[in-house]
């Protein structure tokens, strides 16, 4: 079973009766005769397809859990923790049991590959752990980031930005982290260098004085970042038509010029005062949860760095009330 949806995944075949009756007959079984690698497998295997099934991922959670993770290889864990976060599935007891497991081990025989990858999936899931970021921050350091690639290094620097964990002065105030970007400045990805971008704005944030990048390194990755147009969804629009009708000024998707972010919409309110309002659909939040993934949390904690009053439009409120409370009643507006 694990197998043939590793083999699906990875051809990138698309196969959606196949993949659901993969999980049913893996949930029947809770999973019984699965391995370590046989559950991280399938995991990877069902997020990387895109396929989604709530009962399966819970099921591997609870299971893991249970086994207390013996028998789990690096990995494994990376894999169980990248696929979880990938998919979107909350699951605060797998996460927490990863994280303990990994800082209980002591980062032994792990790898910048696996540490990047576990530190992308914990901030990605918005789930604290600021051991399992102190661990990564000493391994690394001690390692002056020896072995990381470009992905690594950026995947590395974006997951602190958006845990702020105490103990970044000692992986970040060394030349080593700067020094070795700088080694790559050619090969980043855009995507890599819109990551970068948010790390140098989390060290303006918490005014540290850390090694910056570059300054041609620091212009390619603002470039990269505002190179980003976003899409205003069908929520986005409806949302926007409501503020308009309390007679105000809006301007869609406005680019901050001392960030650099993209705010949804940039609302005037009739004293002059604006507002900087941010539609946050379900993509925005771990599952079903109300808990804002790791890119939505950092956004709104930069912004409201940056000065501005920031306002979010959760899609379960607006759904619910379509009440904006923040907004001025329009004459005869119902």
């Amino acid at each position: 079973l694990s197998n043939t949806a590793w083999a699906f995944a990875t051809a990138g075949h698309e196969a959606p009766e196949l993949f659901d009756a993969i999980s049913a007959e893996a949930v029947r079984r809770r999973l019984g005769g699965f391995n370590p690698q046989d559950i991280s497998n399938t995991a990877w295997a069902f997020a990387t397809a895109g396929h989604e099934s709530s009962e399966l991922f819970n099921a591997i959670s609870a299971e893991a859990v249970r086994r207390r993770l013996v028998g789990f290889t690096k990995q494994h864990l990376s894999n169980t923790a990248w696929a979880f976060a990938t998919a979107g599935h909350e699951a605060l007891e797998l996460f927490d049991a990863i994280s303990a497991e990994v800082v209980r081990r002591g980062l032994v025989d792990f790898d910048p590959q696996h540490l990047s990858n576990t530190a992308w999936a914990f901030a990605t899931a918005g789930h604290a752990s600021p051991e399992l970021f102190d661990a990564i921050s000493v391994w690394a350091s001690r390692r002056r980031l020896s072995g990381f690639d470009a992905q690594e290094m950026s995947n590395t620097a974006w997951a602190f930005a958006v845990s702020d964990p105490p103990s970044a002065d000692g992986l970040f105030g060394t030349p080593f982290f700067s020094m070795r970007c700088a080694h790559f400045e050619a090969t980043f990805s855009r995507e890599e260098l819109s990551q970068l971008h948010q790390w140098s704005l989390w060290r303006e944030e918490r005014g540290s004085q850390w090694p910056e990048l570059p300054k041609s390194l620091q212009q390619a990755c603002h470039d990269a970042f505002i190179a980003r147009e976003g899409q205003p969804s069908q929520l986005q629009s409806d949302v926007v038509r409501e503020i308009r009708s309390h007679g105000v000024h809006v301007k869609e998707e406005h680019r901050c010029e001392a960030s650099g972010y993209s705010i949804d919409a940039l609302v005037t309110l009739n004293d002059g005062k604006k507002v900087a309002v941010e539609v946050d659909g379900p993509f925005h939040f771990i599952g079903r949860s109300h808990q804002p993934t790791g890119a939505t949390r950092l956004k709104h904690r930069q912004l409201r760095y940056f000065g501005w009053r920031l306002e979010s439009v959760p899609y379960w409120e607006w759904y619910c009330s379509k009440e904006l409370h923040w907004l001025p009643r329009a004459s005869g507006h119902q």
